[in-house]
């Protein structure tokens, strides 16, 4: 059996130092491993972002924007909806090659955005979602969308 010792220092040697990517030490003082990438100074935590605890009932979710600062989540505690939204294009949606939606997605992946008379569009090809903004860019929907066409649009939010 094999053994891997790495370099145990403090957290104040752990700040001064950058990395090497790969590289691996353990703060004596946090008793908590940390990986390079490089660039990071102090480096990374290593299996940072999963807290320990959670059951069944629970999912992790992203507590803030900061990176590794997750927490468990009661599903009952989660209310999703599944919306549909049939929206009339105007003149200035057109010329902004933008629309809003009435309420912000929660996975803008999943979002299934058909113009009537057309096809599903490809989220990330054919149109972006920022916030409640659908944007599309010029690619099929130019030419194709007037003022007075509908879109329907179908999504999951809170």
């Amino acid at each position: 059996m094999a053994i891997l010792r790495v370099p145990r220092i403090t957290t104040a040697q752990r700040l001064g130092l950058t990395l090497l990517d790969g590289e691996i030490v353990f703060d004596t003082d946090l008793q908590e491993f940390y990986g390079g990438d490089g660039s990071t100074s102090g480096g990374i935590p290593v299996g940072a972002g999963v807290p320990i605890g959670g059951s069944t009932g629970f999912v992790l979710a992203k507590a803030s924007s900061a990176n590794y600062d997750t927490e468990w989540i009661d599903i009952a505690h989660i209310q999703i909806t599944h919306r549909r939204q049939v929206v009339t294009l105007s003149n200035t949606e057109i010329t902004n090659k933008k629309f809003t939606l009435d309420h912000a997605p929660l996975f803008s992946e999943t979002i299934q955005f058909i113009p009537d008379g057309g096809i599903t569009q490809r989220y990330g090809v054919d149109f972006t979602v920022t916030g409640s903004d659908v944007s599309w860019s010029g690619l099929e929907l130019d030419g194709f969308l007037e003022s007075g066409d509908q879109v329907r649009v179908f999504y999951i939010s809170e």
